[in-house]
């Protein structure tokens, strides 16, 4: 412990105040390492799918249109208690459904071309 004097002194003549460090205790390794419950691997489990969803994304250059995508699930679901990893495999299926219907006709919509009939 530090005389109040001492503790004033040094906090003047360097501008800043003084800490008490704390004393670091030695253990074994083994009374340091926890064990990883079920349920926190399977949360985990589900966070890094979604993460590959979203590197997968950003690797074709569609993380904008994944961001759009997600926007609209989420909106639509309302207030409906749906999982994340759901809403974004639907975001990831959507975006691939867009790319491919955009190789066949061209157009960057989901839906089939109107035919247009002239009278």
């Amino acid at each position: 412990m530090l005389k109040t004097e001492v503790y004033l002194k040094t906090a003047n003549d360097f501008g800043v105040s003084v800490g008490v460090a704390h004393s670091i205790k030695f253990s074994p390794l083994e009374d340091s390492l926890d064990v990883v419950e079920n349920s926190t691997y399977k949360r985990m489990g589900s966070d890094l799918a979604i993460n590959k969803i979203i590197i997968q994304c950003i690797e074709i250059g569609e993380y904008k249109t994944l961001q759009r995508e997600l926007y609209r699930i989420r909106k639509s679901k309302g207030k409906r208690k749906v999982s994340e990893l759901t809403i974004y495999k639907e975001a990831m299926k959507s975006i691939n459904s867009l790319k491919k219907s955009t190789k066949e006709n061209g157009s960057q919509t989901s839906t089939k071309p109107k035919q247009i009939y002239s009278y």
